[in-house]
């Protein structure tokens, strides 16, 4: 806490993350769970390129702003860009086939497989997936009762590790596409100490939602 507190606004870059949990509260925790989204401050690495997607240094681009651009972790679970809004419509030809797929591939998590509808998690099966908090998610895709197939994900990076499973191995089709800009710039304090009371209050309701059993 006292590393980030002796930070500068301009040396950190505003990250979101979706996490799967169990609910205890349910009939079956696992199925299908529940979210809960974070936000936190990252501090940056001297000479990187710029998260927000520029191409340029960090020092030249982002760290000269006033305010965030919110970014999210990209399928590699070392890399950020910049979050946006992607879905893909899907029209399967075999729905079956391709709900066996998704099953069986340990780079999904299915939280819902009922009868009327089927709903899987992205976590692209790396280790760092688990934390304190839950399972990282990274995309959202969901096997609708008339067929269809609606895929999610909060930034370029993860749909096109979602697209190249679904098209290139389990062949589907090209997807109805549509990207949604996140709105609103996140205006940079003039110090994180300003923050440290909200940063710390996002923490302990987190915590509270903590799945056992993962570190």
């Amino acid at each position: 806490m006292t590393t980030m507190i002796n930070l500068h606004p301009n040396d950190v870059f505003y990250v979101y993350v979706s996490y799967w949990q169990p609910d205890p509260e349910a009939a079956n925790p696992e199925m299908p769970g529940r979210k809960a989204m974070m936000t936190m401050l990252m501090p940056t690495i001297s000479g990187m390129i710029c998260v927000c997607g520029s191409g340029k240094s960090f020092s030249s681009c982002c760290k000269r702003r006033n305010y965030w651009i919110p970014v999210c972790i990209n399928p590699d679970f070392e890399s950020y860009s910049k979050m946006e809004i992607h879905s893909a419509i899907y029209q399967p030809h075999d729905c079956a086939s391709l709900k066996e797929g998704l099953l069986s591939d340990a780079r999904f998590r299915c939280n819902d497989n009922g009868d009327r509808s089927h709903h899987w998690l992205f976590h692209n099966n790396s280790p760092s997936r688990f934390t304190e908090y839950g399972v990282v998610n990274l995309g959202d895709i969901e096997l609708k009762s008339d067929g269809s197939l609606l895929v999610t994900a909060m930034n370029a990076a993860r749909m096109e590790a979602l697209r190249a499973i679904l098209e290139n191995q389990m062949g589907l089709d090209e997807p109805h596409l549509e990207i949604e800009s996140v709105k609103g710039r996140i205006p940079k304090p003039m110090s994180l100490k300003e923050m440290m009371s909200h940063i710390s209050e996002g923490t302990a309701k987190a915590k509270q939602l903590k799945v056992s059993g993962r570190n």
